[in-house]
């Protein structure tokens, strides 16, 4: 009986933050396509962003590298989803795709606790 009481607790302390979630995450959702890596970009940048956030607030030790990875991974998202590459040329947005997921593959890990 008390574990049911604590996680009806629990449910109903998580209810404000769903809401939240919900509000905020419903505009890429809405926009949400599966033929295209764009929306992939699209989740992964709005995710990292928050992890951004979270990294700016927080303090532990290492937090300044792990927040200057979540900065180069955000600006080569935005980057990859301006898709702005006609000046730059394509080896350019292959090598933004490579470097995002070198980073990501190393460190990604570390990022959600």
């Amino acid at each position: 009986m008390r574990r049911t009481w604590r996680a009806l607790r629990s449910f109903i302390k998580d209810i404000p933050r769903g809401i939240r979630s919900v509000i905020t995450w419903f505009p890429i959702i809405w926009c949400d396509g599966n033929w295209d890596y764009y929306y992939t970009f699209v989740v992964l940048r709005k995710k990292l962003r928050d992890t951004q956030t979270m990294l700016e607030y927080d303090s532990f030790v290492g937090a300044d590298k792990l927040l200057k990875d979540v900065k180069i991974c955000v600006a080569l998202l935005d980057r990859l989803i301006e898709d702005d590459y006609c000046c730059r040329g394509f080896d350019q947005k292959a090598w933004d795709a490579e470097y995002l997921f070198r980073i990501m593959g190393k460190h990604i890990l570390g990022w959600w606790y």
